[in-house]
């Protein structure tokens, strides 16, 4: 099975932390900070419309004040009073920039927190919506030279439509509103997203413990320790692995045990043997003789160890090799006994 490699003269980047606990936190970092991401696309539009909602009910409450005090007078033409009413509610509130009470020929009373005139209106200011329901929204308004947030409210008398009040809001509150959500929204953020990692970086590590544990003692296996025991108690699926680890290193010491065992034996019925016997491999060298072996040929171990058997038995080495040759052929082991 073939690994996918890019082709020569392509550049691939890919981020592959190599600590497995860091990838772990990295990944559920990145999880945490998708999850604010679609909390802030869904939230902040929502309490956007929750402030606008409050600056529309401050309007209303502000217009519904004010038709009742000024209905009369602006059906009876007697202005003093719904002026004098309109200017206090002007002075009184820090966000009011203007009341507009508009009748349905046009003729108007603008208030400003400088002023009062009178002026006939056309437009917006008659009819700002032709189902005579309220309505607000964001617009700029020559009145005060400045963007407002308008609400414009039918008012009546006697069961008749008589015109409209126009409430003017400044939008500094509402800019600072915005501003504190965002800044607490992202103050939040920050603080969620720096625990995050921290504990996603605690728990990877948790979670990786045994990871690493399973590793240590693979390797210490790996360079021939095979009493090596990983000791995990997690409860979960790496203990179970980490217990037939241990069973697999337990059945490799029990082979291990048997083949010296069986080593020692083969050792012995050599030594044991008179007759002599001389084990070569596959290429006629010399790598085993017995004593009777030594005894026979007057040669110290450490110098008949590595000659070829050709010159221990006088033979032409083609007669050696065709021997060994035939010994392969019927399927046994390369190494010959002579």
């Amino acid at each position: 099975m073939s690994e996918d490699r890019p082709a020569p003269g392509k550049k691939t980047f890919a981020f592959r932390p190599r600590n497995i606990a860091l990838r772990a936190a990295i990944y559920s970092w990145l999880l945490v900070i998708a999850s604010l991401l679609l909390y802030l696309a869904l939230a902040l539009p929502y309490q956007k419309r929750v402030i606008i909602g409050n600056m529309g009910s401050e309007a209303r409450n502000i217009a519904s004040s004010i038709s009742q005090v000024t209905a009369t007078a602006i059906v009876a033409e007697d202005y003093s009073s719904a002026i004098e009413h309109c200017m206090k509610v002007l002075k009184d509130s820090d966000s009011l920039l203007y009341v507009i009470i508009t009748r349905n020929d046009g003729f108007s009373l603008v208030h400003t927190r400088k002023e009062w005139y009178q002026d006939q209106l056309e437009g917006e200011w008659r009819a700002p919506s032709a189902s005579r329901e309220a309505s607000g929204g964001f617009r700029r308004s020559g009145i005060v030279d400045r963007e407002v947030f308008n609400f414009s409210v039918p008012f009546g008398y006697s069961g008749i439509d008589w015109g409209w009040i126009h409430i003017g809001l400044s939008l500094e509150k509402y800019r600072a509103d915005l501003r504190d959500l965002y800044i607490r929204t992202l103050v939040l953020i920050g603080v969620c997203v720096l625990i995050t990692l921290a504990a996603s970086l605690v728990f990877s590590r948790k979670l990786t413990r045994p990871i690493h544990t399973l590793d240590r003692i693979t390797r210490r296996v790996a360079a021939g320790d095979l009493d090596a025991r990983a000791d995990v108690r997690t409860g979960d699926e790496l203990e179970s692995l980490a217990d037939s680890f241990n069973r697999m290193t337990e059945g490799l010491r029990e082979s291990r045990r048997e083949l010296l065992l069986a080593q020692e034996y083969t050792e012995d019925v050599i030594r044991s043997l008179n007759d002599a016997l001389v084990v070569v491999d596959a290429e006629g060298v010399i790598i085993r003789a017995n004593a009777a072996t030594l005894d026979l040929l007057g040669y110290p171990e450490e110098e008949i160890l590595g000659l070829p058997i050709a010159r221990i038995l006088g033979e032409p080495d083609s007669v050696v090799r065709e021997l060994l040759a035939g010994t392969a052929r019927s399927g046994k082991d390369p190494a010959a006994m002579v």
